[in-house]
């Protein structure tokens, strides 16, 4: 048996709106044995808090200001490595961070509207030594792997930024400038960006870049 099950839980809560995590807060405050020992309103503040309190859970807003989930994944494993990581989420983009949570390695995914007694009952789970990913994730993170994600990893750093561009209605003018490229250069790469999503045109590869990268838009 795990000693998290008779002794008390404690969780770094890391999310960048104050709203969030006061209501987090309030959910588990009347949880026996589980306590909110600290808070981070963005990335940069979580390396320092996990090697001073060393949590048994971080509770970790996956669209947060700062670096990215698998560099503080890293920090976890080097600070603190007895700390289990929990993903919270509320962006529609679920599979797409199913996927990403499960290449590298937490113990769950869970919603940030998850009510009061599903979330305690979570935080126990993996303070146990669970993980929370079922058959049915895991099927749905493959699934979003090979419809999207290969299509993804296919393209170069170069056409990402340029699809980006293009999904913000840039023309290939504007979009050459940007890049300190030629226009010509510019068609080239969005053809085979076409070519790589199975997309027809400019308007069909914007929508699938507001749909599929919409995280990183910016």
């Amino acid at each position: 048996m795990s000693k998290f099950t008779t002794t008390k839980i404690t969780i770094l809560l890391a999310d960048n709106n104050s709203t969030t995590r006061a209501g987090i807060c309030s959910l588990l405050a009347q949880a026996d044995n589980i306590e909110i020992i600290a808070e981070a309103k963005d990335g940069f503040e979580i390396p320092a808090l996990l090697k001073r309190i060393q949590p048994n859970i971080l509770l970790l807003d996956l669209i947060m200001h700062g670096p990215q989930p698998s560099e503080i994944i890293k920090w976890v494993y080097e600070l603190s490595p007895n700390t289990i990581t929990l993903g919270l989420i509320s962006s529609d983009d679920y599979d797409a961070n199913l996927a990403l949570m499960l290449q590298i390695g937490i113990a769950g995914l869970l919603r940030k509207d998850i009510p009061a007694k599903e979330l305690e009952y979570s935080i126990r789970r993996v303070a146990r030594g669970e993980i929370l990913f079922n058959g049915a994730q895991l099927l749905r993170a493959k699934q979003w792997r090979n419809d999207i994600g290969e299509k993804i990893d296919s393209l170069t750093t170069t056409e990402i930024n340029t699809l980006k561009l293009l999904a913000k209605g840039l023309d290939n003018k504007s979009i050459a400038s940007t890049l300190d490229v030629s226009p010509r250069t510019t068609a080239y790469h969005a053809t085979h960006i076409f070519k790589k999503l199975s997309v027809k045109n400019r308007q069909e590869a914007a929508i699938w870049a507001s749909k599929h990268l919409s995280d990183n838009l910016e």
